[in-house]
């Protein structure tokens, strides 16, 4: 017997060979066996599974009672399987895991559907309805319903607006893609009814398929390869480079020049001292001779006029 109950997490995506694939993501299980049911007792062989955590305060007494005799933690949902002819009746307490199914295995899958409230024929049957244009008055109504004097009155099931979702779905061959038992997770091909956090009762069809293979994620990030740069982008680089070449060939040569100037100038430093000491000496010899000469120009000036004075 493969039957599991799970709760819906979402819808995502895994890489595989051909293509990429949309799955939903299930929590299936743990779930307990709390009871069997056989033939002579009951009439039908069926197991009763257990699933879902609740709090102890909020657990009936009758129930309390079902699970401690079945030797369970007590559970939020309790939901029935039948066992087919010949199959052999588990024990009361086992646990079942996600681990019952394989990649590839073909299951379906119970659950209750999103209520959409009340809709008319054109969403909740899929109507094409009338012209757009202003002019048709009539748009999205539903038209005929029945005969007049015969049969006088509207056939059962004629399709007609009405309340939309909410209803029990169970959608056959959906395939599984992944199995996590760690986690207590199941990856399912495409979408199922209910959302998020809706009770999936899953059974196994006994049908397989060829299983996906599902690429695992690299931790380490591939090396993302750059896009080619346009021609005009190339060429700025390439000019730009050439120059700094330039501005470094020319600071090179400067540097050599500088050093060879240094060189010349240290040169002819360590030759002038000899030179310019004769030069410093003759400059201060004419300046003390000019003092000299002054001071004699002074004194024949001063007797030419004190002698004026005498020969008047």
């Amino acid at each position: 017997m493969k039957a599991l109950l799970g709760k819906k997490l979402g819808m995502t995506q895994v890489f595989a060979d051909e293509a990429l694939v949309p799955v939903t993501v299930i929590e299936a299980g743990p779930c307990v066996i709390t009871q069997v049911k056989t033939e002579e007792k009951e009439g039908y062989a069926a197991v009763q599974i257990a699933y879902g955590d609740i709090k102890p305060k909020n657990v009936t007494k009758p129930l309390k009672g079902h699970f401690d005799k079945a030797k369970a933690k007590p559970a939020r949902y309790l939901r029935e399987c039948r066992l087919d002819e010949g199959e052999p009746l588990p024990a009361v307490g086992t646990k079942l895991s996600c681990d019952i199914f394989q990649a590839g295995d073909v299951a379906s899958i119970t659950a209750v559907s999103k209520g959409k409230g009340f809709q008319g024929v054109v969403k909740r049957h899929g109507f094409a309805g009338g012209p757009g244009g202003h002019g048709s008055h009539f748009h999205r109504a539903p038209g005929s319903i029945g005969m007049a004097a015969t049969p006088s009155r509207v056939f059962k099931g004629t399709r007609m607006p009405g309340q939309m979702g909410d209803a029990q779905v169970t959608i056959k061959s959906s395939e599984i893609v992944k199995i996590d038992p760690e986690n207590n997770m199941m990856l399912i091909k495409g979408a199922v009814p209910g959302g998020k956090g809706a009770l999936l009762v899953i059974k196994a069809t006994g049908k397989t398929v060829k299983p996906v293979n599902v690429l695992e994620v690299r931790a380490d990030k591939p090396e993302q390869k750059t896009a080619e740069k346009p021609e005009k982008e190339k060429a700025e680089e390439i000019k730009q480079e050439e120059a700094q070449q330039e501005n470094a060939e020319k600071t090179a040569e400067e540097k050599v020049v500088e050093e060879k100037s240094a060189e010349v100038a240290e040169e002819k430093t360590a030759e002038s001292p000899a030179t310019e000491a004769p030069t410093e000496e003759k400059a201060a010899e004419v300046k003390e001779e000019k003092p000299a000469e002054a001071t004699a120009d002074k004194e024949e000036k001063s007797a030419e006029k004190k002698e004026e004075p005498e020969k008047k």
